[in-house]
């Protein structure tokens, strides 16, 4: 897969807040200069306060309601990036450790998980934690490959990482990693590791953890002490901890034209899509569909203007237009679920709104893997039904 450089946006938007997160106060104002890591906004809810970083250097221009990830609008800030890459002073925490300062200083650096997608938890150690799983597979849309270049060059901070995890946790700390090599390495650390053979979908990762907690897993694995996140956070974990810095780039996945190209990416924060794409030196059509997430299991976007924000994985844009039939009720995505959930039967509920029907479903088991969708003989994106129904159920319990 082509890696390109790191991209440097004219500008960036920045996300002030999100679904889970829908407050916010600002800490700088139009036309102030800010700093790379500089800490412009706090988000909130009723639970948590989490500061928002500068990913660049510059003048802020504006607050702007622009497309989010999930297909509604949110205020981002508008930043001019001067190029000039000035930084905030880090601020490293001073050792001897306790478990207490290496959490303060993670929400203080506002790393909460760089991926709560499907399986995948945020950095919540106010649970009763019985295990944290650090996945070390770089996955892909509609296949599994490596970010070999990532590893290599940030194989220690990662294993640090991890390994700051179960200090902070006080907790074992388990990595899922297909590279015996590297699986060598985490065993050298004290690190506990599972040999793992990846598919092109996310129910191997249902059947890994199920082998280490020994029970099928719910969607909401925190509930269960269970602490599930990626590579890219561990090594985010180390940044915030041994160097004092936040995450202000990320690097994503960039499928070009139905997946027919693949680039990995890194940029900063609040890069809109037609900026990667851009940089990649690609262009969609104009009747392209883009989307965040993949092909198979992300959310469909409006255009793209969207943005990159921390925990985005992978973007990308097609242009294919795929007509879906009816559904013929043939049973398939029943039959592939991984965990045993009803998608048909959840999917003509939601359709049919029968609230009543759609609560006896256990639709928060759902982990987003897109299996159904891809057997669907009529190329029906049922994840998207079932997704639909998992909002109805969330808002009926909030």
């Amino acid at each position: 897969m082509q890696k390109q450089q790191s991209l440097r946006p004219s500008s960036v938007s920045i996300p002030l807040h999100n679904p889970t997160t829908k407050y916010y106060d600002l800490n700088v104002a139009v036309g102030e200069r800010v700093l790379v890591g500089q800490k412009i906004a706090v988000r909130y809810n009723q639970e948590v306060r989490l500061p928002v970083f500068s990913s660049v250097s510059g003048i802020v221009r504006s607050v702007d309601s622009l497309e989010y990830v999930n297909g509604i609008s949110m205020d981002h800030l508008v930043i001019d990036n001067d190029a000039k890459e000035e930084q905030v002073k880090a601020r490293p925490l001073l050792k001897p450790y306790t478990a207490q300062m290496l959490r303060t200083q993670l929400v203080d650096m506002g790393v909460e998980g760089l991926d709560q997608n499907g399986l995948y938890t945020s950095l919540d150690f106010t649970n009763n934690i019985n295990q944290v799983i650090v996945n070390a597979v770089y996955e892909n849309a509609g296949f599994v490959k490596e970010d070999v270049q990532f590893f290599e060059t940030h194989q220690d901070a990662l294993i640090k990482g991890c390994y700051l995890l179960a200090e902070a946790s006080l907790k074992p700390v388990t990595v899922l990693t297909n590279q015996r090599s590297f699986a060598t390495k985490c065993q050298q650390a004290g690190l506990q590791v599972r040999l793992v053979r990846p598919r092109a979908n996310k129910a191997w990762q249902v059947e890994a953890i199920a082998s280490i907690i020994k029970q099928q897993p719910p969607y909401d694995l925190l509930s269960v002490g269970v602490i599930y996140t990626n590579a890219h956070t561990a090594k985010a974990v180390y940044d915030a901890i041994e160097l004092g810095v936040p995450v202000t780039s990320t690097e994503v996945v960039v499928l070009l034209d139905d997946a027919k190209q693949q680039r990995i990416v890194e940029t900063k924060i609040g890069t809109t899509l037609a900026d990667v794409l851009a940089g990649a030196n690609a262009s969609a059509q104009q009747d392209a569909t883009y989307f965040s997430g993949n092909v198979l299991s992300g959310s469909s976007m409006k255009s793209g203007e969207f943005v990159v924000h921390a925990d985005a994985s992978t973007v990308g844009y097609t242009s294919s237009v795929i007509e879906e039939d009816v559904c013929i009720k043939c049973g398939l995505c029943n039959d592939v679920c991984p965990v045993g959930i009803l998608p048909q039967n959840i999917m003509d509920s939601e359709i049919r709104e029968a609230e009543d029907r759609i609560y006896s479903y256990s639709v928060d088991q759902c982990v987003e893997c897109g299996l159904c969708s891809y057997v669907c003989p009529s190329e029906i994106n049922v994840l998207e039904w079932v997704r639909r129904a998992k909002r109805r159920v969330a808002r009926g319990v909030e």
